[in-house]
């Protein structure tokens, strides 16, 4: 099974205000976390600054258009929703083999506060501070919650 640890932290979150959902443990569907009715809430996740954000890996090429909302969890800009109603298909572009959404997109969707859900999410940290982690989002989600001391949260895990 394979399953990004911030996809955990955000199935976490949303389990602790009572919103059903579960991981769908795989690489290859389109999306990391289920709701309810088994619709697909797709977690992306930028902790190193600026720049694009790989949204859906393509397997080869062809137009596939972003069609699932999106939980981008940003470092400095907290959890932002997204989905493809919300930004002009111009910021959406295709690179190869992935659909990457622009910085212009993502500007567009963090300059409406009613999809930011602010929130201090730490950049990535340096490799001789992520201990044996070689992973940001493994680092980013424990970095968060021992922080905050969300016991709640670590309580909810799935």
């Amino acid at each position: 099974m394979y399953v990004v640890p911030v996809e955990i932290f955000i199935c976490a979150l949303l389990s602790s205000v009572g919103v059903d959902c579960a991981l769908s443990g795989s690489h290859l569907t389109d999306a990391g976390v289920r709701l309810p009715n088994g619709r697909p809430l797709h977690v992306n996740t930028r902790f190193t600054g600026s720049g694009s954000i790989r949204e859906l890996n393509k397997l080869g090429s062809g137009d596939r258009p972003w069609t699932t909302a999106t939980f981008f969890v940003l470092s400095g800009e907290g959890i932002v929703y997204g989905d493809p109603g919300l930004v002009d298909r111009n910021p959406v572009r295709s690179a190869g083999d992935a659909l990457e959404i622009t910085p212009a997109g993502l500007r567009a969707l963090t300059g409406n506060c009613d999809n930011v859900f602010a929130v201090d999410i730490p950049f990535k940290p340096s490799t001789t501070t992520a201990a044996s982690s070689t992973r940001a989002s493994v680092a980013v989600a424990h970095q968060i919650l021992m922080e905050t001391q969300a016991l709640a949260l670590m309580d909810a895990l799935p």
